[in-house]
């Protein structure tokens, strides 16, 4: 949608500036998709314009960094949580933003729940992480 900005106002615009600025893409897409919907834009349409925001602020984008991995990183973050943890699970998952990725979460005793432990994305075809452009869909 060219000429998205005309349709907005100030205040959103700033907003989802901030939001592309600190790499808060969900709430950036969910500014533009609220404030265009009554318009009949709809939430590809909206990825499109948080993403051509990504694309004109560039180098000032705050990109999150990827989770790290590697076991003494992924051990220290399970022993932060609070509870024990009796197992780990891998939650294949995915969405329209991410494309396709995996959740490490740590299991707590039952009265504790479940901790994130990290998030690997996929690197075919859609995001490489937060922040990470989409390859172009048809």
């Amino acid at each position: 949608m060219s000429g998205w900005r005309e349709y907005l106002e100030e205040r959103t615009c700033r907003e989802v500036d901030a939001d592309v600025l600190r790499d808060r893409r969900l709430s950036a897409v969910r500014s533009v998709w609220e404030a265009l919907r009554p318009l009949g834009v709809g939430l590809h349409e909206a990825e499109r314009v948080v993403h051509s925001r990504y694309e004109a602020l560039g180098d000032r984008v705050q990109r999150t960094p990827p989770d790290p991995l590697d076991l003494p990183s992924l051990a220290a973050r399970a022993a932060a949580l609070p509870g024990r943890v009796v197992a780990v699970e891998a939650l294949w998952d995915g969405d329209s933003v991410h494309d396709w990725f995996v959740l490490l979460v740590a299991v707590l005793n039952a009265s504790e729940g479940e901790g994130r432990l990290a998030t690997n994305y996929h690197h075919g075809g859609g995001y490489l992480g937060p922040g990470e452009p989409r390859t172009a869909r048809p």
